[in-house]
């Protein structure tokens, strides 16, 4: 009996691993491409988180504001006493409400929007630009008018701050520097 030949069949053992090797480079380009479009969505949610909480602490701030404004304008007589009269806004930026001057501190605000006991925002009352040469003296104020400066604390990440200029003795609905002056003197719009 003889023995059949092999010479007639090719020969594999060269290609062995070929189609592992193949296999293998796609699966790593797959993963990563996973993971880059993982990174990108997660990226993506921090900003979207990161401008929801800053809408969220600009509310907060703009409700610090509001809260405060008919107790300042009720107390005028207290403005001198509780004005920042640093140059340096930063300087004027209280570490909590307990930190506030007598007329914004707690109990006369409530700091607490959502009701959690914790304290949302903090205030500081600012003078306009009143004097009319010289320095601006931010102790004393002039024209009865004051910023309150409301700062939201609750988020860290995003802080926000609303200016609120406010006038003792409201201040009516005319415009002094209208054509004419506050009260129509030789106005001649259309009346």
């Amino acid at each position: 009996m003889t023995k059949p030949t092999t010479t007639n069949r090719p020969r594999r053992q060269r290609e062995r691993g070929a189609a592992l090797m193949v296999t293998l480079i796609i699966i790593a380009s797959l993963l990563a491409g996973a993971s880059a479009v993982v990174s990108l969505q997660l990226g993506g949610n921090r900003a979207t988180d990161l401008t929801r909480s800053g809408m969220t602490a600009e509310y907060c701030a703009e409700a610090g504001a509001e809260r405060a404004a008919p107790i300042v304008v009720a107390n005028y007589a207290l403005w001198a006493s509780s004005m920042c009269g640093s140059a340096t806004e930063s300087s004027c930026l209280p570490v909590s409400p307990s930190a506030e001057v007598a007329l914004l501190a707690p109990p006369a605000i409530n700091h607490d929007i959502d009701g959690d006991g914790i304290p949302d925002f903090v205030l500081y009352l600012r003078d306009d630009q009143d004097e009319p040469t010289g320095a601006q003296n931010y102790s004393v104020d002039r024209n009865a008018r004051v910023f309150i400066v409301s700062t939201c604390i609750k988020y860290p990440d995003t802080p926000r701050q609303v200016k609120v200029l406010i006038q003792a003795g409201g201040g009516g609905s005319g415009y002094a520097g209208q054509q004419g002056g506050q009260w129509s003197n030789t106005n001649f719009n259309g009346g």
